[in-house]
């Protein structure tokens, strides 16, 4: 294994004690006994662990130390927000690319958190993952280009930097906008 994916892994299994995701995902019975072992090793400021705790609250929130509980239910509460605003989003997005003949699929926290979680706010996201057929790329970004989306790199042809047989996506931003991939 590279040097670079082992420390990678290293900080994961540091920061994400396996404790923590028995506590999200286990029975409650199961989740308690998890979370007491990890209960003072939890860092609600952690990025990494900060990604499960929507899901703790979910599973367990009636048996977390009150406080605790409260500070948590804000981070869902937050996530749930920002959740909404990525699946509006999504939608105006996939949307108009369909009206242009371009089939569009949600990834990752996109497809999974109104599929698979509790509620929206228990899988945070931080942007929107959309793939387009390969065949459609240069449509999509044109298309989203007229709707004031740009890339950070400019796309095939224009650019030495961007080769879809290496690259997996483009990143596009919008002034007014949330960030999509």
């Amino acid at each position: 294994m590279n040097k670079r994916l082992e420390k990678g892994l290293d900080r994961w299994q540091k920061h994400m004690p396996s404790s923590l995701l028995r506590a999200s995902l286990l029975d409650t019975h199961s989740a308690i006994d998890s979370f007491r072992r990890i209960q003072h090793q939890l860092d609600i400021d952690d990025p990494i662990q900060r990604q499960v705790l929507p899901q703790l609250h979910a599973n367990i929130a009636a048996h977390l130390p009150k406080s605790m509980a409260r500070a948590i239910k804000k981070i869902r509460f937050a996530s749930l927000m920002r959740n909404r605003l990525y699946m509006h989003e999504l939608s105006q997005l996939s949307d108009y690319l369909e009206q242009t003949s371009i089939p569009t699929l949600a990834l990752k926290g996109a497809a999974l958190a109104p599929t698979y979680y509790q509620d929206l706010g228990c899988r945070p996201m931080s942007d929107i993952d959309l793939l387009v057929p390969e065949r459609s790329m240069t449509a999509a970004l044109n298309a989203l280009a007229k709707q004031g989306w740009k890339p950070e790199l400019e796309y095939a042809g224009q650019s030495p930097y961007f080769n879809s047989h290496f690259d997996h996506a483009f990143h596009l931003s919008h002034p007014d906008k949330l960030v999509i991939w």
